[in-house]
Parts: structure tokens; C-alpha cells; sequence
């Protein structure tokens, strides 16, 4: 699963993914207490999606997916939230939350539409400890991720870790 994600991740995001630790964290200390599913898609035996949901009272959130690429004709992400409609039905789960999604980017509210998703303006706040000062248009962080598409996978790997820590701080 692990390897799904660090793919998923370098080669359509030109992004780290979350480190192999907090895959396991989050088996051991949500999925294994009844707090969420932590699932995957299978094709001829072989894992090609995966996916991670907590519930919390009577609703369940989608946290993240990732799939290899190859496979993305079979849309392996809805067939996992397909899945977890299915599995919660008739089980007094009142919403399904599929994450915020920017009013500017129609194909992914088109998406989640087609689940009966309903976008609403959400009103929240974000404190951090610390200044973060990303500019996705400065050179920079547009060579990060030129870089990140040819690193490989045991640098990246460990890559993940280091800024995954340093992050959470």
C-alpha cells in the first residue's frame, strides 16, 4: 500500500506521500479500534487501489486514496467509496464527507456528484505555530517538484519521513 501511495504520489502530483509509519499508526490506532477502514481494490490478486476513512459518530470522512496509474481506467478510488457506501448503508451513518474541494476545480465536484455529494461553503480557520510561506508559483518549489519525478523511490521513500517529521513538529 505504502508503494501505491509513494508512486500515486511522485508521478501524477510531483509530490512526497505520507511516510510508511503513519500508514501503520493509522492501522494500529483507528482502523484496529473501530475508528475507520483503511481498504484496497484488487485486480487478478494484486492490490491497484487503496484508501483511508475515519468515522467519528454518524459520519464517516474520506482521508485519502491513491491507486496505480495504470489502472486509473477502472477508477479504483470510486470503487472504494462505492464500497464504503455500500458497507454503511441502513447503518444510521448520516454523511459521507469527500474532503473540501477548491468552487474553481469543476472536475473534482463533478466527481463527487456523481457519489450525491453537495458542496457547501465551509467557514474554518487555520493556526499554525509557525510562518508557512508556500508560493506555488516561485521557482522553487516548481524545481521541488520537477525533482521529486526523479528521485528514486528508497531516497524518496526516506525523503517522506524526514519531511513528514519536520512538518508535524
Amino acid at each position: 500500500i505504502y508503494k501505491i501511495s509513494l508512486e500515486f504520489f511522485k508521478k501524477k502530483f510531483s509530490l512526497i506521500s505520507y511516510p510508511k509509519w503513519y500508514f501503520k499508526l493509522f492501522y494500529y490506532s483507528i482502523v484496529k479500534n473501530g475508528y475507520g477502514d483503511f481498504i484496497a481494490v484488487t485486480h487478478k490478486g494484486n492490490i491497484i487501489g487503496t484508501a483511508m476513512f475515519i468515522k467519528y459518530g454518524q459520519n464517516i470522512y474520506y482521508l485519502w486514496s491513491a491507486y496505480k496509474l495504470k489502472f486509473s481506467k477502472f477508477t479504483p478510488t470510486s470503487i472504494l467509496i462505492d464500497y464504503i457506501i455500500e458497507k454503511y448503508s441502513g447503518k444510521n451513518i448520516e454523511t459521507l464527507d469527500l474532503g473540501h474541494t477548491s468552487p474553481d476545480n469543476i472536475g473534482l465536484l463533478a466527481y463527487k456528484a456523481k457519489f450525491g455529494g453537495i458542496n457547501k461553503k465551509l467557514y474554518h480557520f487555520y493556526i499554525s505555530k509557525r510562518k508557512l510561506k508556500i508560493n506555488k508559483k516561485e521557482p522553487q518549489f516548481h524545481f521541488f517538484r520537477l525533482l521529486i519525478n526523479h528521485i528514486p523511490k528508497q531516497i524518496l521513500s526516506l525523503l517522506n519521513s524526514i519531511v513528514f517529521k519536520l512538518y508535524i513538529r
